[in-house]
């Protein structure tokens, strides 16, 4: 056999181990391996035994997609492109942050959700730390998180504050509440969700956040079968609705809310009223002047289920009902 030959049976040979992906190796091993950080709510949270949040979520549905179970392994914000190359995890999850430094060193996957920088501080205090100027000055106290995006972004836009340095993020929001410092460098959903569910806590600029953004998931350089399998079930859920349905769940993104509006009263009058009157809480008279004055709204921003029961309720008594999704 001439030299030429065996040196291109020797590169077929090698290319065939080449072609042997991560994918393969997960499906083989029934088992996919997810590294997060367990501490950005609303996407990866560790209670101290179990992991919830949106993209603890959105890697149940991956594994169930692959047909494998998931396994989380716990990592840090600065260890998250050490622990793939060591290969830890097939993947890294959870609020993490597309950039370039990062597509330089692993795999990208597309992004799944837009937002941007803004601040986390006490209620009520929203007003007084509302731009970069008003807080990058030595007197505010920032805190932020140590190895990711927020750091990077209180060192460039924040120089002249004072810092207090977090290895574990979850300690920040806390530190706000506790007095310890007046400003959390955040990202949009993060801000939203902490001033949804803690009353202490106010959301700052996050409706006109300071950057754009996307967040991704990451997965180790060249594999590109265990890309497209994750950037396909990224398309899957979107087109299926599931993204808005785990967005919704974990917080991410409101609840749709309906108005009840009363449009008609064909039916007995005497009931009408009465089942106006049980619906708003208003006295007999004042029941009567809404029947009398169509077509009126008689309750406001209610969930879904809230809304169809009424609805029901009061074409029982024979009203002609209208339920408007609130825009």
């Amino acid at each position: 056999m001439k030299a030429s030959h065996i040196i291109a049976s020797v590169a077929l040979t090698l290319s065939s181990f080449a072609v042997a992906d991560q994918l393969d190796d997960i499906l083989e091993a029934g088992v996919i391996r997810v590294g997060t950080t367990g501490d950005y709510k609303p996407f990866s949270f560790h209670d101290g035994q179990n992991y919830s949040g949106y993209d603890i979520d959105v890697a149940q549905y991956l594994g169930d997609q692959l047909g494998v179970k998931v396994e989380f392994v716990s990592t840090t914000w600065k260890g998250l492109l050490d622990g793939l190359k060591e290969d830890k995890y097939d993947i890294a999850m959870g609020g993490i942050t597309r950039r370039m430094q990062r597509q330089l060193n692993a795999e990208q996957t597309q992004g799944y959700m837009v937002f941007g920088k803004c601040f986390l501080v006490a209620k009520g205090n929203a007003g007084k730390y509302d731009s970069l100027e008003k807080v990058n000055l030595s007197s505010v106290r920032v805190g932020v998180n140590i190895g990711g995006t927020n750091e990077k972004f209180a060192d460039k836009n924040l120089p002249n504050a004072s810092f207090t340095k977090f290895e574990n993020n979850l300690d920040v929001p806390k530190a706000v509440v506790a007095g310890d410092v007046d400003v959390m460098v955040t990202e949009t959903p993060e801000g939203l969700f902490y001033e949804v569910t803690n009353d202490k806590l106010e959301a700052a600029r996050c409706e006109e956040p300071f950057t754009r953004s996307q967040f991704g998931y990451l997965i180790p350089k060249r594999e590109q079968g265990l890309l497209n399998a994750v950037n396909f079930a990224i398309d899957e859920m979107k087109l299926k609705g599931i993204d808005k349905q785990l967005m919704q769940k974990n917080q991410l993104i409101a609840e749709q809310k309906f108005n009840v509006v009363l449009t008609a009263a064909d039916g007995k009058k005497v009931d009408i009223i009465q089942a106006v009157k049980d619906a708003t809480g208003l006295s007999l008279i004042e029941s009567k002047s809404v029947v009398e004055n169509l077509p009126a709204v008689l309750r406001e921003k209610l969930p879904k289920a809230e809304a169809e029961a009424l609805e029901k309720a009061l074409e029982a008594a024979g009203a002609t009902i209208e339920v408007k999704p609130v825009q």
